[in-house]
């Protein structure tokens, strides 16, 4: 059974396709026929943009968001390197004892 291609659209198109179904001049249907679009793809589309509008005047919160964002998983990731050091160094220790004490290792 061949898997079905999805077909992929750019930002441009998609900004472009909304902003023509915005205008109120056609049809979600007729704008569809005439970018050959499904008008389900078109109704989606819309709905993200004016889900997400705000961002668009609002990009140094989005921008600062991001950065708290990647500071908070920059210091996840020291942790857990200080986390797996500590445990290497335990191993190693532990590893080290029970050859001096004749253990099967």
């Amino acid at each position: 059974m061949a898997k079905r291609q999805v077909k992929q659209y750019g930002a441009s198109l998609k900004a472009k396709v909304v902003l023509e179904v915005l205008k109120n001049d056609a049809t979600l249907a007729e704008v569809g026929s005439k970018h050959q679009i499904p008008a389900c793809n078109i109704k989606g589309w819309r709905r993200q943009f004016l889900d997400n509008i705000e961002s668009v005047f609002d990009r140094g919160q989005i921008v600062r968001d991001y950065k708290r964002t990647l500071e908070e998983k920059d210091k996840q990731i020291d942790d857990l390197y200080r986390q797996i050091g500590k445990l290497s160094a335990q191993f190693d220790w532990a590893k080290k004892k029970v050859e001096e004490l004749g253990l099967v290792y």
